[in-house]
């Protein structure tokens, strides 16, 4: 501290970093001594709002998480939220914003994963299902969030942040609905798992594809291409400029309803394009902007009676298989990645000592 003058910007950073290095290094109560001292000074600096005093309430909701004092995190990363959003004040941390109080930001994804993570953590102790409930609804928000922001933020290192949170996410939705469904029985817990699944599966060949395959194989005048690039970039330059208006101790009033104008203008301006795609090129808008997948319900109606659909998922700590037949969808969960090597081995194993595919009615039988 003895290098800045005063409770500059510059020291709250030091003093935040400085914490993350004592958190990192297993003395996390000292940390927390640093995140005060920065949050003082950004308070000072910016009032009660921005994404730097929002970092440092989530990097305290972490060390909550990690005493497994989850009341404590949850008003932390609550107040993160109440921090990065103008407009949102709810402190019970049971209830999310809603879309029209979102600010479309790199950073909010983040916080919302922190806060459906300390739900889900918190249910292991408290056995009560509105915990894990308000933790699914909070991962199917982050993913709404990061959906529209990769709307606008179209840079190929965005989008990488954007696809990786996304599969995290994916994960823990999986996890999570699989859990509701055995705690509960209710299988409407077990398509929306499977529907996870399925999202995990299309997110990595969606990333690839939109954006390169779908402009290079289709033939969409470049002018209107480079008219849709111009409003997405004007879109997240006053977006970027609202936001920051708002995040100050005394906004604008003037500006930020000019801004606002701007955005909702160049709003219609894009779903009049998005409009025209889809009745003009349906081909290339189902690839590049049609976020959908398939569910439980649509693949059991197609099925015939002679054949099953099988496939898994593979999270960082389990494996999670769903069969579906025309009647139904089954799934099983493994936590033991030897059991169900054995159980596709054995599976391999069938169709290798019998020649399904070329047997008659009676080999079948």
């Amino acid at each position: 501290s003895h290098f800045f003058s005063g409770n500059s910007f510059d020291l709250a950073l030091c003093y935040q970093y400085y914490g993350e290095f004592l958190a990192n290094n297993e003395n996390d109560g000292k940390s927390m001594e640093y995140y005060a001292m920065a949050s003082s000074i950004f308070e000072q600096i910016f009032g009660h709002q921005g994404k730097d005093l929002a970092n440092v309430y989530l990097l305290e909701s972490r060390y909550y998480l990690k005493q497994k004092n989850y009341n404590d995190a949850l008003k932390k990363i609550q107040s993160a939220l109440i921090t990065l959003l103008p407009s949102f004040k709810a402190m019970d941390p049971r209830v999310n914003p809603s879309i029209d109080e979102i600010v479309f930001d790199l950073y909010l994804p983040n916080v919302l994963d922190q806060k459906a993570l300390i739900l889900a953590e918190k249910y292991k102790q408290s056995k009560d299902l509105e915990d894990l409930k308000s933790s699914l609804e909070t991962i199917y928000l982050t993913l709404a969030v990061i959906e529209e922001i990769r709307k606008t933020y179209t840079e190929e290192e965005s989008q990488f942040i954007l696809n990786n949170e996304a599969r995290n996410l994916i994960d823990d939705g999986v996890k999570i609905t699989h859990k509701l469904y055995t705690d509960t029985g209710n299988k409407q817990f077990l398509a929306e798992s499977f529907h996870f699944s399925e999202k995990g599966q299309s997110i990595i060949l969606l990333s690839a594809l939109r954006g390169l395959k779908a402009q290079s194989t289709i033939d969409i005048p470049k002018s209107s291409q480079d008219y849709e690039n111009n409003l997405l970039r004007d879109l997240a330059t006053y977006n970027n400029l609202l936001y920051q208006e708002k995040q100050k101790k005394k906004p604008d009033d003037t500006k930020i309803q000019i801004w606002s104008d701007l955005v909702f203008s160049l709003g219609l301006a894009y779903d009049s394009v998005m409009n025209s795609y889809e009745k003009l090129y349906p081909d290339f808008f189902r690839l590049k902007y049609n976020y959908s997948t398939i569910t439980a319900d649509s693949v059991i109606s197609c099925l015939p009676e002679d054949q099953v659909m099988i496939e898994y998922h593979l999270s960082d700590s389990a494996i999670y298989s769903y069969m579906l037949t025309n009647k139904e969808l089954l799934s099983a969960k493994y936590d033991d990645r030897n059991v169900f090597n054995h159980k596709i081995d054995s599976f391999i194993r069938q169709f290798i000592r019998n020649d399904y595919f070329n047997a008659d009615q009676q080999q079948l039988d």
